[in-house]
């Protein structure tokens, strides 16, 4: 139901999660070929995102069904809830992000965005969507920019810098909901969107049209995209097929 890799500072953490509320946490070796033992706890309501601090090794964010924001960590060998704050959102969590050491962004079904203390959980700054549901986002801190993704096929660009509310660019190719989006780890200008007719698309935004557009099944939705690297990413569809991409 949910899922998160990332490498935090010296190790390789994996998150996971399912529709009856479990939820893991694991470590994976160097070369990421073997887990070590997972870490299993449970929650009263299905998880819906969870997202790793990049700037510690064992503390993560999850977000739930029922609007629940909590923060856990991995104390001798166990997971501990570290804090929670309920009603984060009115509605499910569809999706949080560590952005910084002092701040996490979320999604909700309220078509709202919010960021939020990490500390006290509590809410520092808001953008409401009334005319089209933000499904998901990613972030690029160096840029300080924010891109969502949206119901109807539309991707916002967003400065973080000012956090004016109002939409720097707007990114339209999508004929159907946006699945994932995510910026380039290395090229400040590039990002890959996917939606739920199973189209990807490779984006410059000093340009308006996409570069270049991978034509998928109907059938076979798109859940997540990943970069590996500038020049290659994996994509996972709704048959379960991980697929990696190359520009040549």
């Amino acid at each position: 139901m949910a899922f998160e890799f990332a490498e935090t500072l010296n190790r390789n953490a994996f998150l996971c999660a399912n529709h009856f509320g479990d939820f893991a946490f694991a470590e994976l070796n160097a070369s990421c070929t073997q887990f070590k033992k997972p870490k299993w706890e449970s929650s009263n309501s299905p998880v819906s995102t969870m997202s790793l601090n990049p700037l510690e090794n064992l503390v993560f964010a999850a977000g739930d069904h029922e609007g629940y924001l909590k923060i856990w960590s991995l104390v001798d060998e166990k997971l501990t809830l570290k804090s929670e704050k309920k009603e984060v959102h009115q509605g499910q969590v569809l999706r949080c992000l560590w952005a910084s050491s002092n701040e996490i962004f979320s999604l909700g079904f309220d078509d709202t965005f919010k960021v939020s203390d990490v500390n006290s959980l509590t809410n520092t700054y808001f953008m409401y969507f009334k005319d089209s549901m933000a499904l998901t986002m990613d972030y690029s801190s160096s840029k300080r920019v924010l891109l969502t993704g949206h119901i109807n096929g539309a991707i916002r660009m967003f400065d973080d810098q000012t956090r004016n509310k109002t939409t720097q660019k707007v990114f339209k190719s999508h004929s159907s909901f946006i699945s994932s989006v995510k910026w380039n780890p290395t090229n400040e200008h590039v990002f890959i969107s996917a939606d739920g007719s199973g189209k990807i698309k490779v984006w410059d935004i000093r340009a308006d049209f996409p570069v270049y557009t991978i034509e998928g099944s109907k059938d076979d939705k798109i859940y997540d995209l990943a970069w590996i690297g500038e020049k290659h990413f994996c994509s996972g569809d709704a048959n379960g097929l991980l697929v990696k991409h190359a520009f040549v």
